[in-house]
């Protein structure tokens, strides 16, 4: 059984000024999403702080509803869990029907004592989901005014879990908190002061794996516990850091952990030294060669060639317009992903577009008539109340 932990993506944050939503979308569109297509994990836990802010912008909303979409195409469950930055409320909209569609979405940590049952695999799994909560409402949940701290509440509430884990089963935990012993980051709002905010790794103890979020240093926690770390740096003290995702997998024996990074789309350096050597040294970063771009998509028997703009289906050359071009190359390279008739005239038109509501439609069948009319095998598929995708059958 192979699982892919992440967390702390802060969607919508802002580095002194400038917008790190192109960065984030790069790493969800352009690399998270395929390399879970490559990959194929049996289970994918987010563990919280989507969002920087209770009251997302809209942008990050978009992108955040793209990766889920993403993901359900791709067959793959999903667990998320609310974060402290994330706005619980907000996060519950459509739980129960997105839990259809396989995607598990927890907001309030009286959710950890409703475990979610999964086959991933031949493996059964026992998903306890425990998103950020303030020791005020874990008394509410366990009637006991005694817990003040979150040591207190997050060891009575987990304690209740583990009577519930079953020995026949994989027993996994999704958490948002800060283990005492972790270290801390700048970027991280921090969760009291004093140590009061700090919980006991001895609290995972009962799990098989604990799949931490909060904070963005990627590190263990106690035995069983681990920090996924953000998959972007989010301060000058994460310069350093090697970001990535944590994948483990499970085959009966303790599990093995592994990471993978992804190169970020502007990465985040300290410099120092004089001015004429700070100079100097951004030359030398601005000559180094960019990464080379994919210049050749290949689905079934249909070729787009990115450089020259030649598209081949079936050996013949198919002539498109500059618009259906950049459609088709579009959903090329989001090959197996949903994609929604907004986000396509977002891309194509930019935010400003004020079109006709059938504009997509009408394009999506001009490419349909010259690339799937005549063919046995479709490679264009409407998928019904959410929009197109492009993949072969």
């Amino acid at each position: 059984m192979k699982l892919v932990h992440t967390a702390d993506w802060h969607l919508g944050k802002y580095l002194y000024g400038r917008s790190l939503l192109p960065d984030q979308e790069y790493f969800v569109r352009e690399q998270f999403l395929p390399f879970l297509r490559e990959e194929r994990p049996d289970l994918v836990i987010l563990a919280g702080d989507v969002f920087d802010r209770a009251i997302a912008p809209s942008g990050a909303l978009r992108l955040f509803d793209s990766f889920l979409s993403g993901v359900s195409a791709l067959g793959i469950p999903l667990a998320v869990i609310a974060g402290n930055h994330d706005g619980p409320d907000r996060m519950a909209i459509g739980g129960a029907l997105l839990r259809k569609s396989g995607v598990y979405l927890a907001a309030r940590p009286e959710e950890v004592l409703s475990p979610v049952e999964l086959m991933c695999g031949d493996q059964p799994v026992r998903l306890f989901l425990l998103p950020y909560g303030e020791p005020a409402e874990i008394r509410a949940v366990l009637g006991n005014e005694e817990l003040r701290t979150f040591q207190e509440a997050y060891a009575a509430l987990l304690e209740r879990a583990a009577a519930l884990a079953a020995p026949d089963r994989l027993n996994l935990l999704a958490a948002h908190c800060f283990a005492a012993g972790s270290v801390t980051s700048a970027s991280e709002s921090p969760v009291y002061v004093g140590g009061t905010g700090e919980v006991s790794t001895a609290c995972f103890a009962p799990f098989s794996y604990t799949a931490l979020g909060h904070l963005h240093a990627p590190q263990r926690a106690g035995e069983r516990g681990r920090y996924a770390g953000s998959p972007l740096k989010y301060s000058f003290d994460e310069a350093n850091q090697e970001k990535s995702v944590t994948v483990v997998e499970f085959d009966g024996g303790e599990p093995r952990v592994s990471f993978r990074s992804f190169p970020p789309l502007r990465d985040l350096r300290v410099l120092t030294g004089s001015f004429e050597e700070l100079l100097a040294r951004i030359r030398v970063l601005l000559r180094k060669p960019a990464q080379t771009p994919k210049t050749c998509y290949k689905v079934a028997d249909l070729e787009v060639h990115m450089d020259t703009q030649q598209v081949v289906r079936g050996g013949r050359e198919v002539k498109l317009s500059g618009k259906e071009f950049a459609l088709l190359r579009y959903m090329v390279q989001n090959e197996g992903i949903v994609l929604s008739r907004d986000r396509l005239e977002e891309h194509l038109w930019n935010f400003d577009y004020a079109g006709g509501s059938n504009v997509i439609d009408v394009y999506i069948r001009y490419l349909r008539k010259k690339l799937d009319e005549g063919h046995e095998q479709k490679l264009i598929h409407t998928v019904r109340g959410s929009g197109y995708v492009l993949k072969a059958e």
